[in-house]
This record gives structure tokens, C-alpha cells and sequence, in this order.
């Protein structure tokens, strides 16, 4: 069986326009679409690239192109899911995290590392694996 393309991940928009180059034919990309804009940004003499100019720029030969936004994430409690378990849900849902690792490990393994955390993280990995499918 031939190996799935390496996926590429962000948890920024510039910091996924930056590995844009990086990206493998085939690979599927995922960015947890936070915006976190620079001093030059917020200051007016930047501009701060749009999720369509980050897209263009990574989509080339990529598999899937996948944005997760955290705007549209449920909450628990009032709280955001942790962005960096449905980034990795939504990793998980390439085949090749899938083929090396079974999903149910990788979420007891999460469940068992932060007890305290268990229903979040429990919850944000299957999130990310929805949107990810």
C-alpha cells in the first residue's frame, strides 16, 4: 500500500501562508484559522493576508484544503474547544496520521495525558475529526 502525502498544519493564517511552499502534492492542509495580527497589522502599515490569498497560496496540488474556524467551533461552558485537539481531530482525519496511529488510541491517549480536560479534549478531538472527514 503506498503512503498517504505528508498533510500540512497551522494553528495562524501567516504562519500557513509562510509554509505555503512546504506544501506536498497530495498532501491535505489544515489550518486552525486564528488571527493573530503583528505590531506593523494593528498599527496600519501591514496588511494581514486573507484566508482566500492564504488559500490560493497553499491550495496548489494539496488534497484536501481544510479551515477551521474558531468562530464556528461549539463551546463548552462558555468556553473554546482547544484549538490545537481539533486541529489535531481534524489531522487525523488524513490518512496518513489514520494509518499510523488508530484514532481511538490517539483519543484515549488524550483522555488518559489530561483527565481533567478529558470532556473538552474529548469533544474538540471529535470535532475536528467531523469537519476533517
Amino acid at each position: 500500500m503506498a503512503m498517504a502525502a505528508r498533510p500540512t498544519a497551522s494553528m495562524e493564517r501567516a504562519e500557513l501562508l509562510k509554509a505555503a511552499p512546504f506544501v506536498r502534492p497530495g498532501g491535505d492542509v489544515v489550518l486552525y484559522d486564528h488571527v493573530w495580527e503583528p505590531t506593523r497589522v494593528l498599527l496600519g502599515e501591514q496588511t494581514y493576508p486573507s484566508l482566500d490569498d492564504v488559500r490560493t497560496a497553499s491550495a496548489g496540488e494539496a488534497g484536501r484544503w481544510i479551515a477551521l474556524r474558531p468562530d464556528e467551533l461549539p463551546t463548552i461552558d462558555g468556553r473554546a474547544l482547544p484549538g490545537n485537539i481539533v486541529l489535531l481531530g481534524a489531522l487525523f482525519s488524513s490518512r496518513l496520521l489514520s494509518s499510523l496511529l488508530p484514532e481511538e488510541r490517539m483519543e484515549a491517549t488524550l483522555v488518559a495525558r489530561w483527565p481533567q480536560a478529558a470532556q473538552r479534549n474529548r469533544l474538540a478531538f471529535r470535532e475536528g475529526r467531523e469537519r476533517g472527514a
